[in-house]
Protein backbone atom coordinates (compact mmCIF):
# COMPACT_ATOMS: atom_id res chain seq x y z
CA UNK A 1 0.00 0.00 0.00
CA UNK A 2 1.36 3.17 -0.94
CA UNK A 3 2.27 5.77 1.71
CA UNK A 4 -0.48 8.29 0.41
CA UNK A 5 -2.88 5.75 0.67
CA UNK A 6 -1.95 5.09 4.71
CA UNK A 7 -1.63 9.06 4.82
CA UNK A 8 -5.36 9.11 3.30
CA UNK A 9 -6.75 6.05 5.71
CA UNK A 10 -4.62 7.29 8.68
CA UNK A 11 -6.61 10.95 8.67
CA UNK A 12 -9.61 8.91 7.47
CA UNK A 13 -9.77 7.12 10.57
CA UNK A 14 -8.66 10.28 12.40
CA UNK A 15 -12.17 11.57 10.93
CA UNK A 16 -14.79 8.91 10.76
CA UNK A 17 -13.89 7.61 14.20
CA UNK A 18 -13.32 10.85 14.91
CA UNK A 19 -9.85 9.63 15.47
CA UNK A 20 -7.38 8.12 17.67
CA UNK A 21 -4.30 9.13 21.13
CA UNK A 22 -5.10 9.54 25.85
CA UNK A 23 -5.47 13.26 26.48
CA UNK A 24 -2.38 15.24 27.76
CA UNK A 25 -0.31 17.98 27.94
CA UNK A 26 1.97 19.15 25.03
CA UNK A 27 4.58 18.88 27.79
CA UNK A 28 4.15 15.25 28.52
CA UNK A 29 4.38 14.34 24.72
CA UNK A 30 6.79 15.77 21.75
CA UNK A 31 7.24 19.35 21.92
CA UNK A 32 5.27 19.98 18.15
CA UNK A 33 6.33 23.57 17.74
CA UNK A 34 9.47 22.11 16.89
CA UNK A 35 8.13 20.71 13.76
CA UNK A 36 5.78 23.25 12.85
CA UNK A 37 7.32 25.75 10.24
CA UNK A 38 6.20 29.34 10.14
CA UNK A 39 4.87 28.88 6.79
CA UNK A 40 1.99 26.35 7.68
CA UNK A 41 -1.38 28.48 7.43
CA UNK A 42 -3.63 24.98 8.13
CA UNK A 43 -3.37 22.22 10.81
CA UNK A 44 -5.24 19.23 12.06
CA UNK A 45 -4.86 17.77 15.69
CA UNK A 46 -6.77 14.80 16.74
CA UNK A 47 -6.67 12.23 19.66
CA UNK A 48 -8.03 8.93 18.57
CA UNK A 49 -7.45 7.10 21.21
CA UNK A 50 -8.46 9.32 23.54
CA UNK A 51 -11.97 9.27 21.59
CA UNK A 52 -12.27 5.45 21.39
CA UNK A 53 -12.24 5.51 24.98
CA UNK A 54 -15.51 7.60 25.10
CA UNK A 55 -19.07 5.41 25.63
CA UNK A 56 -20.24 6.83 22.24
CA UNK A 57 -17.42 5.27 20.72
CA UNK A 58 -17.30 1.81 22.48
CA UNK A 59 -18.77 -0.45 19.33
CA UNK A 60 -16.16 1.21 16.98
CA UNK A 61 -14.64 -1.82 14.88
CA UNK A 62 -11.19 -1.82 17.22
CA UNK A 63 -10.39 -5.44 16.27
CA UNK A 64 -10.22 -4.13 12.28
CA UNK A 65 -8.20 -1.01 13.27
CA UNK A 66 -6.19 -3.31 15.38
CA UNK A 67 -5.38 -6.24 12.58
CA UNK A 68 -4.96 -3.48 9.95
CA UNK A 69 -2.54 -1.48 11.60
CA UNK A 70 -0.36 -4.43 12.66
CA UNK A 71 -1.16 -6.67 9.41
CA UNK A 72 -0.26 -3.42 6.38
CA UNK A 73 1.72 -1.28 8.61
CA UNK A 74 3.34 -3.18 11.19
CA UNK A 75 2.12 -0.43 13.16
CA UNK A 76 -0.57 -0.68 17.07
CA UNK A 77 -3.17 1.80 15.68
CA UNK A 78 -4.67 1.95 18.67
CA UNK A 79 -1.84 3.27 20.84
CA UNK A 80 -2.08 6.50 18.54
CA UNK A 81 -2.55 8.86 21.25
CA UNK A 82 -2.13 11.77 18.59
CA UNK A 83 -2.25 12.96 14.68
CA UNK A 84 -1.23 16.14 13.66
CA UNK A 85 -1.86 16.90 9.99
CA UNK A 86 -0.38 20.11 8.56
CA UNK A 87 -0.83 22.23 5.47
CA UNK A 88 2.12 24.07 4.08
CA UNK A 89 2.02 27.87 2.52
CA UNK A 90 0.24 27.76 -1.02
CA UNK A 91 3.00 29.03 -3.17
CA UNK A 92 1.72 28.36 -7.07
CA UNK A 93 -2.00 30.12 -6.91
CA UNK A 94 -2.81 27.51 -9.86
CA UNK A 95 -2.27 24.75 -7.61
CA UNK A 96 -0.73 22.69 -10.15
CA UNK A 97 2.07 21.90 -7.58
CA UNK A 98 -0.19 21.75 -4.55
CA UNK A 99 0.89 22.24 -1.18
CA UNK A 100 3.15 20.61 1.39
CA UNK A 101 1.32 18.12 3.47
CA UNK A 102 2.44 15.81 6.45
CA UNK A 103 1.05 14.16 9.35
CA UNK A 104 2.48 13.41 12.33
CA UNK A 105 1.50 10.54 14.25
CA UNK A 106 2.17 9.99 18.14
CA UNK A 107 2.14 6.67 19.96
CA UNK A 108 1.74 5.54 23.45
CA UNK A 109 4.20 2.79 23.13
CA UNK A 110 7.29 2.46 20.98
CA UNK A 111 6.62 1.49 17.62
CA UNK A 112 8.78 0.25 14.55
CA UNK A 113 7.78 0.18 10.95
CA UNK A 114 7.49 -3.28 9.57
CA UNK A 115 7.95 -5.04 6.42
CA UNK A 116 4.19 -5.01 5.19
CA UNK A 117 4.87 -1.58 3.87
CA UNK A 118 8.39 -0.82 3.97
CA UNK A 119 8.98 -3.29 1.44
CA UNK A 120 7.16 -1.33 -0.82
CA UNK A 121 9.46 1.40 -0.79
CA UNK A 122 12.84 2.95 -1.17
CA UNK A 123 15.34 3.43 1.21
CA UNK A 124 16.55 7.19 1.35
CA UNK A 125 17.95 9.99 3.55
CA UNK A 126 15.84 13.45 4.49
CA UNK A 127 17.36 15.88 6.64
CA UNK A 128 20.15 13.22 7.46
CA UNK A 129 17.82 10.98 8.77
CA UNK A 130 16.98 7.39 7.71
CA UNK A 131 13.28 7.43 5.76
CA UNK A 132 11.62 5.48 3.66
CA UNK A 133 9.85 6.66 0.33
CA UNK A 134 7.53 6.37 -2.56
CA UNK A 135 9.52 8.06 -5.48
CA UNK A 136 6.60 7.71 -7.91
CA UNK A 137 4.39 9.82 -5.81
CA UNK A 138 6.98 12.40 -4.09
CA UNK A 139 6.27 11.29 -0.83
CA UNK A 140 8.18 9.60 1.95
CA UNK A 141 7.70 8.49 5.87
CA UNK A 142 10.41 7.66 8.83
CA UNK A 143 10.58 7.11 12.50
CA UNK A 144 11.51 10.19 14.82
CA UNK A 145 11.70 8.13 17.74
CA UNK A 146 10.96 5.29 19.05
CA UNK A 147 6.84 7.02 19.87
CA UNK A 148 6.72 9.47 16.26
CA UNK A 149 6.14 8.50 13.03
CA UNK A 150 6.20 11.41 10.43
CA UNK A 151 5.59 11.40 6.93
CA UNK A 152 4.45 13.74 4.09
CA UNK A 153 5.50 15.46 1.14
CA UNK A 154 9.97 14.96 0.27
CA UNK A 155 10.16 18.85 0.03
CA UNK A 156 7.84 19.64 3.29
CA UNK A 157 9.38 17.01 5.35
CA UNK A 158 12.80 18.58 4.83
CA UNK A 159 11.55 22.03 5.88
CA UNK A 160 9.99 20.42 9.09
CA UNK A 161 13.29 18.81 9.98
CA UNK A 162 15.30 21.88 9.19
CA UNK A 163 16.63 23.62 11.75
CA UNK A 164 14.67 27.32 11.12
CA UNK A 165 13.42 28.89 13.54
CA UNK A 166 9.54 28.56 14.84
CA UNK A 167 7.30 31.16 15.27
CA UNK A 168 3.54 30.58 14.32
CA UNK A 169 0.32 31.85 15.00
CA UNK A 170 -1.24 28.35 14.53
CA UNK A 171 0.74 26.52 17.18
CA UNK A 172 -0.11 29.30 19.78
CA UNK A 173 -3.71 28.92 19.08
CA UNK A 174 -2.88 24.96 19.48
CA UNK A 175 -1.58 25.58 22.59
CA UNK A 176 -4.04 27.49 24.27
CA UNK A 177 -6.64 25.07 23.17
CA UNK A 178 -8.29 23.10 26.58
CA UNK A 179 -6.07 20.19 26.44
CA UNK A 180 -8.80 17.65 27.40
CA UNK A 181 -10.27 18.59 23.52
CA UNK A 182 -9.99 15.33 21.18
CA UNK A 183 -9.75 17.78 17.70
CA UNK A 184 -8.73 20.76 16.91
CA UNK A 185 -8.61 22.68 13.40
CA UNK A 186 -7.40 25.88 12.86
CA UNK A 187 -7.21 27.62 9.26
CA UNK A 188 -5.04 30.92 8.76
CA UNK A 189 -7.05 33.14 6.33
CA UNK A 190 -4.82 36.37 7.00
CA UNK A 191 -2.03 33.54 5.34
CA UNK A 192 -4.00 32.98 2.25
CA UNK A 193 -6.04 36.18 1.78
CA UNK A 194 -4.61 37.36 -1.15
CA UNK A 195 -4.41 34.28 -2.80
CA UNK A 196 -8.42 33.95 -2.05
CA UNK A 197 -9.19 37.14 -3.58
CA UNK A 198 -7.03 36.30 -6.87
CA UNK A 199 -9.49 33.49 -6.47
CA UNK A 200 -12.58 35.37 -6.62
CA UNK A 201 -14.53 36.40 -10.16
CA UNK A 202 -14.19 40.23 -10.24
CA UNK A 203 -17.04 42.27 -8.32
CA UNK A 204 -19.33 43.00 -11.56
CA UNK A 205 -19.47 38.92 -12.33
CA UNK A 206 -21.27 38.43 -8.85
CA UNK A 207 -24.92 38.21 -8.98
CA UNK A 208 -26.42 41.82 -6.84
CA UNK A 209 -27.56 39.45 -3.41
CA UNK A 210 -24.02 37.40 -3.09
CA UNK A 211 -21.89 40.55 -3.49
CA UNK A 212 -21.30 41.49 -0.47
CA UNK A 213 -20.01 37.94 0.29
CA UNK A 214 -16.65 39.08 -1.79
CA UNK A 215 -15.40 40.98 1.34
CA UNK A 216 -15.36 38.06 3.26
CA UNK A 217 -11.20 37.50 3.31
CA UNK A 218 -10.89 40.73 4.26
CA UNK A 219 -12.98 40.37 7.09
CA UNK A 220 -11.44 37.19 8.41
CA UNK A 221 -7.92 36.39 10.32
CA UNK A 222 -8.85 32.93 11.15
CA UNK A 223 -11.12 30.27 11.68
CA UNK A 224 -10.59 27.62 14.26
CA UNK A 225 -13.12 24.22 15.85
CA UNK A 226 -12.69 22.60 18.18
CA UNK A 227 -14.39 19.12 19.47
CA UNK A 228 -14.65 17.26 22.62
CA UNK A 229 -16.85 13.92 22.24
CA UNK A 230 -17.25 12.96 25.93
CA UNK A 231 -20.19 13.15 27.68
CA UNK A 232 -20.77 16.43 27.38
CA UNK A 233 -20.41 17.60 24.23
CA UNK A 234 -17.98 20.32 22.71
CA UNK A 235 -18.43 21.48 18.98
CA UNK A 236 -17.14 25.08 18.73
CA UNK A 237 -16.43 27.18 15.55
CA UNK A 238 -14.39 30.16 16.32
CA UNK A 239 -14.13 33.10 14.13
CA UNK A 240 -11.33 35.49 14.92
CA UNK A 241 -11.98 38.88 12.99
CA UNK A 242 -9.38 41.50 12.43
CA UNK A 243 -11.65 43.79 14.73
CA UNK A 244 -15.05 44.07 16.77
CA UNK A 245 -16.03 46.03 13.95
CA UNK A 246 -15.46 43.39 11.37
CA UNK A 247 -17.00 40.93 13.75
CA UNK A 248 -20.17 42.61 13.71
CA UNK A 249 -20.03 42.40 9.41
CA UNK A 250 -19.35 38.28 9.80
CA UNK A 251 -22.93 37.58 11.82
CA UNK A 252 -24.91 40.15 9.85
CA UNK A 253 -23.36 38.03 6.54
CA UNK A 254 -24.15 34.81 8.32
CA UNK A 255 -27.74 35.90 9.01
CA UNK A 256 -28.34 37.37 5.13
CA UNK A 257 -26.61 33.88 4.00
CA UNK A 258 -29.34 31.72 5.93
CA UNK A 259 -32.11 33.91 3.97
CA UNK A 260 -30.92 34.19 0.69
CA UNK A 261 -29.89 30.09 0.88
CA UNK A 262 -33.63 29.62 1.91
CA UNK A 263 -34.93 32.17 -0.84
CA UNK A 264 -32.74 30.29 -3.44
CA UNK A 265 -34.27 27.16 -2.14
CA UNK A 266 -37.68 28.16 -2.41
CA UNK A 267 -37.32 29.59 -5.50
CA UNK A 268 -36.04 26.27 -7.16
CA UNK A 269 -39.09 24.25 -5.83
CA UNK A 270 -41.55 27.23 -7.05
CA UNK A 271 -39.88 26.44 -10.49
CA UNK A 272 -40.75 22.97 -11.28
CA UNK A 273 -44.24 23.07 -12.31
CA UNK A 274 -45.13 19.38 -11.42
CA UNK A 275 -45.09 20.03 -7.70
CA UNK A 276 -47.93 19.22 -5.82
CA UNK A 277 -49.13 22.30 -4.26
CA UNK A 278 -49.71 21.06 -0.50
CA UNK A 279 -45.86 19.66 -1.16
CA UNK A 280 -44.46 23.05 -1.66
CA UNK A 281 -46.75 24.78 1.09
CA UNK A 282 -45.35 22.19 3.62
CA UNK A 283 -41.72 22.74 1.46
CA UNK A 284 -42.01 26.05 2.57
CA UNK A 285 -43.14 25.43 6.19
CA UNK A 286 -40.06 23.14 6.67
CA UNK A 287 -37.78 26.12 5.01
CA UNK A 288 -39.44 29.03 7.33
CA UNK A 289 -38.62 26.20 10.30
CA UNK A 290 -35.11 25.18 9.58
CA UNK A 291 -34.11 28.82 9.15
CA UNK A 292 -35.18 30.07 12.52
CA UNK A 293 -33.75 27.40 13.76
CA UNK A 294 -30.15 27.68 12.60
CA UNK A 295 -30.07 31.43 13.28
CA UNK A 296 -31.25 30.72 16.35
CA UNK A 297 -28.58 28.71 16.93
CA UNK A 298 -25.79 30.56 15.03
CA UNK A 299 -25.88 33.21 17.29
CA UNK A 300 -22.03 33.84 18.49
CA UNK A 301 -20.62 34.86 21.86
CA UNK A 302 -18.55 37.66 21.26
CA UNK A 303 -15.13 37.43 22.82
CA UNK A 304 -13.86 40.56 21.52
CA UNK A 305 -12.92 40.19 17.60
CA UNK A 306 -13.99 36.78 18.17
CA UNK A 307 -17.25 35.02 17.02
CA UNK A 308 -17.34 31.93 18.99
CA UNK A 309 -20.51 29.55 17.57
CA UNK A 310 -21.61 26.59 19.96
CA UNK A 311 -22.71 23.95 17.56
CA UNK A 312 -24.44 21.93 20.07
CA UNK A 313 -26.82 24.99 20.59
CA UNK A 314 -28.60 24.50 17.15
CA UNK A 315 -32.29 24.88 18.58
CA UNK A 316 -36.03 24.90 16.86
CA UNK A 317 -37.79 28.13 17.34
CA UNK A 318 -40.13 26.15 20.38
CA UNK A 319 -36.65 25.69 22.61
CA UNK A 320 -36.02 21.56 21.63
CA UNK A 321 -32.22 21.16 20.84
CA UNK A 322 -31.34 19.86 17.99
CA UNK A 323 -28.58 18.13 19.06
CA UNK A 324 -26.44 18.26 15.80
CA UNK A 325 -26.19 19.03 12.41
CA UNK A 326 -26.12 15.64 11.51
CA UNK A 327 -29.75 15.02 12.08
CA UNK A 328 -30.82 17.80 9.60
CA UNK A 329 -28.62 15.89 7.04
CA UNK A 330 -29.85 11.99 8.31
CA UNK A 331 -33.26 13.83 7.53
CA UNK A 332 -32.18 15.34 4.65
CA UNK A 333 -30.51 12.12 3.07
CA UNK A 334 -33.38 10.10 3.66
CA UNK A 335 -35.47 12.92 1.99
CA UNK A 336 -34.13 14.06 -1.04
CA UNK A 337 -33.45 10.29 -2.84
CA UNK A 338 -37.13 9.62 -2.14
CA UNK A 339 -38.32 12.89 -3.45
CA UNK A 340 -36.09 12.89 -6.70
CA UNK A 341 -37.20 8.81 -6.98
CA UNK A 342 -40.58 10.23 -6.84
CA UNK A 343 -40.54 13.34 -9.58
CA UNK A 344 -38.52 10.86 -11.82
CA UNK A 345 -41.09 8.59 -11.79
CA UNK A 346 -43.64 11.00 -13.25
CA UNK A 347 -41.32 12.35 -15.76
CA UNK A 348 -40.23 8.53 -17.18
CA UNK A 349 -43.94 7.79 -17.03
CA UNK A 350 -45.13 11.09 -18.91
CA UNK A 351 -42.03 10.62 -21.51
CA UNK A 352 -43.75 7.07 -22.15
CA UNK A 353 -46.85 8.76 -22.81
CA UNK A 354 -45.32 10.93 -25.06
CA UNK A 355 -43.79 8.13 -27.55
CA UNK A 356 -47.10 6.15 -27.47
CA UNK A 357 -48.91 9.32 -29.17
CA UNK A 358 -45.73 9.14 -31.37
CA UNK A 359 -45.77 5.51 -31.94
CA UNK A 360 -49.62 5.73 -32.34
CA UNK A 361 -49.47 8.80 -34.95
CA UNK A 362 -46.79 6.92 -37.19
CA UNK A 363 -49.67 3.66 -36.65
CA UNK A 364 -52.24 5.53 -38.06
CA UNK A 365 -49.90 7.59 -40.70
CA UNK A 366 -49.28 3.54 -42.00
CA UNK A 367 -52.92 2.98 -41.94
CA UNK A 368 -53.87 5.99 -44.15
CA UNK A 369 -50.86 5.42 -46.83
CA UNK A 370 -50.16 1.69 -46.37
CA UNK A 371 -46.35 3.33 -45.41
CA UNK A 372 -44.60 4.20 -42.51
CA UNK A 373 -43.31 7.77 -43.00
CA UNK A 374 -39.84 8.33 -44.25
CA UNK A 375 -37.17 9.49 -42.15
CA UNK A 376 -37.99 12.58 -44.41
CA UNK A 377 -39.21 13.91 -47.69
CA UNK A 378 -36.49 14.29 -50.59
CA UNK A 379 -36.29 17.09 -53.12
CA UNK A 380 -35.39 15.50 -56.81
CA UNK A 381 -31.57 15.48 -55.98
CA UNK A 382 -31.91 13.61 -52.68
CA UNK A 383 -31.82 16.31 -50.16
CA UNK A 384 -33.77 15.43 -46.99
CA UNK A 385 -35.97 18.56 -46.21
CA UNK A 386 -38.40 18.18 -43.51
CA UNK A 387 -38.49 15.29 -40.51
CA UNK A 388 -40.94 12.85 -39.82
CA UNK A 389 -42.17 14.87 -37.46
CA UNK A 390 -43.79 17.22 -39.52
CA UNK A 391 -45.70 14.67 -41.21
CA UNK A 392 -46.84 13.18 -38.88
CA UNK A 393 -48.59 16.38 -37.76
CA UNK A 394 -51.87 15.52 -39.09
CA UNK A 395 -52.23 12.68 -37.17
CA UNK A 396 -52.03 13.82 -33.87
CA UNK A 397 -54.16 17.07 -34.26
CA UNK A 398 -52.08 19.28 -35.51
CA UNK A 399 -53.38 19.53 -39.16
CA UNK A 400 -53.61 23.54 -39.00
CA UNK A 401 -49.90 23.65 -37.87
CA UNK A 402 -48.98 21.16 -41.31
CA UNK A 403 -51.04 23.17 -43.77
CA UNK A 404 -48.08 25.88 -42.30
CA UNK A 405 -45.05 24.50 -43.89
CA UNK A 406 -43.88 24.75 -47.12
CA UNK A 407 -42.84 20.53 -47.60
CA UNK A 408 -41.12 21.72 -51.11
CA UNK A 409 -38.61 23.55 -48.88
CA UNK A 410 -35.86 22.48 -46.66
CA UNK A 411 -36.51 23.02 -42.45
CA UNK A 412 -34.75 25.83 -42.33
CA UNK A 413 -35.69 27.79 -45.07
CA UNK A 414 -36.75 31.33 -44.79
CA UNK A 415 -40.62 30.23 -44.21
CA UNK A 416 -40.46 26.96 -42.54
CA UNK A 417 -37.33 28.01 -39.65
CA UNK A 418 -40.78 30.19 -38.51
CA UNK A 419 -42.03 27.77 -37.65
CA UNK A 420 -39.70 26.38 -35.68
CA UNK A 421 -41.30 27.28 -32.07
CA UNK A 422 -43.96 25.90 -32.46
CA UNK A 423 -42.99 22.22 -31.28
CA UNK A 424 -46.57 20.31 -30.72
CA UNK A 425 -46.06 19.83 -26.68
CA UNK A 426 -45.61 15.78 -27.49
CA UNK A 427 -41.85 16.45 -28.73
CA UNK A 428 -40.70 17.97 -25.72
CA UNK A 429 -39.11 15.46 -23.07
CA UNK A 430 -39.91 16.42 -19.25
CA UNK A 431 -36.46 16.07 -19.03
CA UNK A 432 -35.12 17.99 -21.75
CA UNK A 433 -37.84 21.63 -21.32
CA UNK A 434 -36.77 23.13 -24.66
CA UNK A 435 -39.11 24.83 -27.04
CA UNK A 436 -37.77 23.76 -30.87
CA UNK A 437 -35.34 21.10 -30.12
CA UNK A 438 -36.49 17.25 -28.96
CA UNK A 439 -34.68 14.32 -27.97
CA UNK A 440 -37.12 12.15 -29.24
CA UNK A 441 -35.74 10.55 -33.01
CA UNK A 442 -36.58 8.16 -34.77
CA UNK A 443 -33.81 4.88 -35.43
CA UNK A 444 -32.58 4.82 -38.66
CA UNK A 445 -29.93 3.92 -40.96
CA UNK A 446 -29.53 0.19 -42.30
CA UNK A 447 -32.51 -2.35 -41.94
CA UNK A 448 -34.58 0.05 -39.47
CA UNK A 449 -37.62 1.17 -39.35
CA UNK A 450 -36.17 4.43 -41.28
CA UNK A 451 -33.52 3.09 -43.45
CA UNK A 452 -33.52 6.90 -45.65
CA UNK A 453 -35.55 7.54 -48.76
CA UNK A 454 -37.32 4.70 -48.54
CA UNK A 455 -40.59 3.94 -47.03
CA UNK A 456 -41.61 0.74 -44.81
CA UNK A 457 -44.64 -1.01 -44.13
CA UNK A 458 -45.75 -2.79 -41.04
CA UNK A 459 -45.44 -6.60 -43.36
CA UNK A 460 -41.94 -5.69 -43.49
CA UNK A 461 -41.05 -6.09 -39.95
CA UNK A 462 -40.49 -9.83 -40.07
CA UNK A 463 -38.62 -9.90 -36.68
CA UNK A 464 -41.60 -8.82 -35.22
CA UNK A 465 -43.28 -5.23 -34.03
CA UNK A 466 -43.01 -5.94 -30.26
CA UNK A 467 -39.41 -7.06 -30.85
CA UNK A 468 -38.11 -3.73 -33.26
CA UNK A 469 -37.52 0.13 -31.93
CA UNK A 470 -38.96 2.50 -33.49
CA UNK A 471 -38.40 5.51 -31.44
CA UNK A 472 -35.88 6.52 -28.64
CA UNK A 473 -35.68 9.38 -26.16
CA UNK A 474 -31.67 10.44 -26.32
CA UNK A 475 -28.99 12.67 -24.98
CA UNK A 476 -29.32 16.38 -24.18
CA UNK A 477 -26.42 16.25 -26.50
CA UNK A 478 -28.69 14.46 -29.21
CA UNK A 479 -31.44 17.24 -29.37
CA UNK A 480 -32.06 18.57 -32.63
CA UNK A 481 -34.49 20.86 -34.02
CA UNK A 482 -37.60 19.28 -34.06
CA UNK A 483 -38.21 20.09 -37.86
CA UNK A 484 -34.90 18.77 -38.52
CA UNK A 485 -34.29 14.96 -40.75
CA UNK A 486 -31.72 13.89 -37.97
CA UNK A 487 -31.91 11.27 -36.10
CA UNK A 488 -30.51 8.37 -34.15
CA UNK A 489 -28.33 5.90 -35.82
CA UNK A 490 -26.58 2.35 -34.41
CA UNK A 491 -22.63 2.90 -34.43
CA UNK A 492 -21.18 -0.93 -34.00
CA UNK A 493 -18.03 0.93 -32.17
CA UNK A 494 -20.01 2.77 -29.87
CA UNK A 495 -23.14 0.79 -29.74
CA UNK A 496 -25.10 2.89 -27.04
CA UNK A 497 -23.87 6.34 -28.47
CA UNK A 498 -26.05 9.48 -27.78
CA UNK A 499 -28.59 6.85 -25.23
CA UNK A 500 -28.87 6.26 -21.24
CA UNK A 501 -27.39 9.81 -19.81
CA UNK A 502 -30.94 11.51 -19.97
CA UNK A 503 -32.23 9.62 -16.68
CA UNK A 504 -31.37 7.65 -14.44
CA UNK A 505 -30.30 3.49 -15.58
CA UNK A 506 -31.32 3.93 -19.50
CA UNK A 507 -33.65 5.44 -22.13
CA UNK A 508 -37.63 5.22 -22.89
CA UNK A 509 -37.87 3.97 -25.98
CA UNK A 510 -41.43 3.37 -28.37
CA UNK A 511 -41.32 -0.12 -30.26
CA UNK A 512 -43.37 -1.26 -33.65
CA UNK A 513 -46.18 -2.13 -31.68
CA UNK A 514 -46.77 1.21 -29.70
CA UNK A 515 -45.46 -0.40 -26.54
CA UNK A 516 -43.12 1.33 -24.29
CA UNK A 517 -39.98 0.03 -22.53
CA UNK A 518 -37.42 1.42 -20.29
CA UNK A 519 -34.03 0.09 -21.94
CA UNK A 520 -31.44 -0.63 -19.47
CA UNK A 521 -28.21 1.75 -20.28
CA UNK A 522 -26.17 -1.86 -19.29
CA UNK A 523 -27.99 -3.87 -22.02
CA UNK A 524 -26.14 -5.84 -24.46
CA UNK A 525 -24.74 -4.35 -27.34
CA UNK A 526 -25.78 -7.63 -29.73
CA UNK A 527 -29.31 -7.15 -28.25
CA UNK A 528 -29.56 -3.68 -28.60
CA UNK A 529 -28.50 -3.84 -32.69
CA UNK A 530 -31.14 -6.76 -32.88
CA UNK A 531 -33.69 -4.86 -31.40
CA UNK A 532 -33.05 -1.45 -34.45
CA UNK A 533 -33.11 -4.10 -36.81
CA UNK A 534 -36.75 -5.02 -39.18
CA UNK A 535 -35.52 -8.42 -40.05
CA UNK A 536 -32.53 -9.88 -38.97
CA UNK A 537 -33.98 -13.14 -38.07
CA UNK A 538 -33.08 -12.48 -34.16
Amino acid sequence: MHLRKCLRLSAGLCWSMVCLLPSSTFAQQQDLQKLVPTSVFATMVAKPKAVLAQPAYELIPHELIKIFGTKEMGLELLEISRVTVLVDEIVDSSMEKPPGLALIVEFDTPQKLGNPIISKMTPTTIAGKEAFAFPQDDVAMLMLNDKTLLGGTNSFLERILSDEARDNAIFDKLKSAPQDDHVNIVIQIDSIRGLIKQNLPPRSQVPPPFGEFMALPDLIKSISYRGNFSKNQIAELTIEANNEKDALKITRLVDNALEWGKGAALTGIASEAEIDPEYEEAVVAYADRLTEALKSGLKPKFDGNKLVYDLNQLQFSGGGNLNTTATIGVLVGLLLPAVQQVREAARRTESMNYLRQIGLAAHNYESAFRKLPMQANYDKNGKPLLSWRVHLLPFMEESVLYEQFKLDEPWDSEHNIQLLDQMPECYKNPNFPDDTRTVYLAVAGPGTVFPGNKKVNLNDITDGTSKTAFFVEADPDMAVEWTKPQDWEFDADDPMRGLGNLRPGGFCAAFCDCSIRFIDQNIDSETWFSMTQIADDK
